[in-house]
Order: structure tokens, then sequence, then C-alpha cells
């Protein structure tokens, strides 16, 4: 398997993402992960994420609370 850099992984995400295709971003990401986005408490779509799942379940309420432009 060869690795590709951040940038390409980058780029493929995002049409991803704009397309709904959440499992398939998701499936980007490690099996083991460490993300958060600092936030106000309140926010419940701005999750602390381990995991690729976690990502998936994270892309999937962005897309519900987020309107993209």
């Amino acid at each position: 398997m060869t690795e590709e850099s951040p940038a390409t992984t980058v780029a493929r995400l995002f049409p991803l993402l704009a397309e709904g295709r959440s499992a398939e971003a998701a499936a980007l990401f490690a099996d083991s992960v460490s993300f958060s986005i600092p936030h106000p408490p309140g926010i419940p779509w701005v999750p602390e994420v381990d995991s690729a799942e976690g990502m998936r379940t994270f892309f999937e309420s962005l897309q519900t609370h987020v309107r993209a432009k």
C-alpha cells in the first residue's frame, strides 16, 4: 500500500463531505484518531473524537447542524 500525502488526502476528503458521503470520508482516517475543536459549552455537535467511526458520526452530525454555501 502506498501512503498518499496529507494534501492528497484532504483533496479527497472535502468533495466526499460536500456530497454527503460521510462513511467514505471517515474511511480516510486511521482507526485511532485524536480530533477536537475548541468550543464553548453547549454545542452538542462538536465532539471529541477518538476513532474513524467517531469521525463518521461527527460528519453526519455536522451536515445536520451546519449549512454549506
